[in-house]
């Protein structure tokens, strides 16, 4: 996570189970540098909360259906990672 910008979390009923993926998220919930750029990707009918309730209080981005995962997440990125720019832009 040193040198990421975005934490992404591939929401499964796999990493709902791992105590490994719950330390991860916890780290990067409580780094300054990850605020408003953690993101839980649900790939199947797994829920963030059920990882930490923390990660289900973040809107999730829902590719259960997306045929084109890569450029639906590039999208989305692209226009947080504008909107986020702006919000820290000084008065």
């Amino acid at each position: 996570m040193l040198n990421c910008d975005w934490v992404l979390v591939v929401v499964t009923a796999h990493t709902a189970q791992s105590d490994w993926v719950r330390a991860e998220i916890r780290t990067a919930l409580t780094d300054p540098r990850f605020d408003r750029r953690v993101l839980p990707l649900k790939v199947d009918d797994a829920e963030p909360s059920q990882i930490t309730h923390e990660l289900g209080l973040i809107e999730a981005l829902d590719v259960r259906q997306d045929p084109d995962i890569g450029q639906r997440l590039y999208q989305f990125l692209t226009t947080q990672e504008i909107m986020l720019r702006m919000d820290k832009r000084p008065g």
